[in-house]
């Protein structure tokens, strides 16, 4: 059962971060500025690779990871307009 959680895991992961993506550009669409998007990637995967590492885990599991909810996180956030 174990197994059968952690194989499953990648693919739930990858599909919420792909339904929250496609919901932050459509709600987004209209507004102008842009986000953190390259931000949150980069700190998304030094996080999830350093995760990993703590964890024993697999590490180009972790950078995946990482980069897809680094990327979510700052499709969600916005910078202010500079006047």
């Amino acid at each position: 059962m174990r197994e059968l959680m952690l194989n499953c895991l990648p693919f739930a992961a990858i599909a919420v971060c792909a339904v929250i993506l496609t919901f932050s550009v459509i709600r987004q669409a209209g507004r102008p500025g842009e986000g953190f998007m390259a931000e949150g990637m980069a700190i998304g995967m030094c996080f999830g690779v350093s995760l990993a590492a703590a964890l024993h885990g697999r590490i180009a599991i972790g950078a995946s990871f990482g980069l897809l909810l680094g990327e979510a996180i700052g499709l969600r956030s916005r910078k202010e307009e500079k006047k």
